[in-house]
């Protein structure tokens, strides 16, 4: 719900730049809904004033593609309000296929439609602890700042390296497939290796602090800064 209030806060504070269009990119995006749940309330008469950009491996979009069909023509189950979701969230999403990971995968994103000039959101939810270093994580936020423009902002997931090293030695298999890690996340992306984001300690918001708690975690757990952070920051 985090990850929502702060994408659709950015979709409400450019809801005046309907006509030039604004982005949303979602590295990882996997099964993700919010091209189809979130908006500025104009795109009813403007299907392109919001473009969301579902960037992940191509079994990953495919499998989506193919649920999003089968629900359409499920008539057992599916609402005319529902139907009317999907459609409209098919309309504004574009499927960007590729692995993060490749130094390339900017230019699938320009290959779809994507524009710099356009305020962007880039939303990378739980997907940076599967990253393989810390060299890739940083090529990959300086490529988003080299990308955006005045306006534009990221939020994203991080883990600690505690809560890595954790992870690696736990008996679940795809916990222990967690890669990296830090520990301060603020100065990270404000470094130069990452393009610069203005970033500071009160971006960071750790998981059950009472900006992000939402009646889900104990008292005892509020304000801890360990485990997973979410990290918001501006162009």
């Amino acid at each position: 719900r985090y990850f929502d209030d702060f994408i659709q806060t950015f979709l409400m504070e450019h809801k005046h730049k309907a006509q030039t269009g604004v982005q949303v990119v979602h590295l990882g995006a996997g099964m993700d809904s919010r091209s189809y749940r979130l908006g500025t309330g104009v795109e009813e008469d403007n299907d392109d004033s919001v473009v969301f950009y579902d960037v992940d491996n191509a079994d990953v979009l495919e499998l989506k593609s193919k649920l999003l069909a089968e629900a359409l023509t499920n008539d057992a189950v599916i609402t005319s309000e529902l139907r009317s979701m999907i459609e409209k969230g098919n309309r504004r999403r574009k499927i960007v296929t590729c692995n993060i990971e490749d130094p390339g995968w900017h230019c699938k994103l320009r290959e779809q439609g994507f524009d710099s000039s356009k305020p962007t959101c880039w939303v990378l939810e739980g997907l940076t602890y599967y990253l393989k270093n810390e060299a890739t994580v940083a090529s990959i936020f300086h490529t988003m700042h080299s990308m955006s423009c005045s306006g534009s902002c990221l939020i994203v997931s991080v883990a600690s390296k505690g809560s890595v090293e954790r992870a690696q030695s736990s008996k679940s298999e795809l916990m222990k497939s967690w890669r990296w890690g830090i520990d301060e996340p603020d100065t990270f992306l404000s470094s130069r290796k990452c393009g610069g984001w203005h970033c500071s300690p009160k971006d960071v918001v750790p998981l059950g602090d009472e900006r992000a708690n939402y009646g889900r975690f104990p008292p005892d757990r509020m304000g801890e800064r360990s485990g997973i952070v979410y990290v918001t920051a501006r162009y």
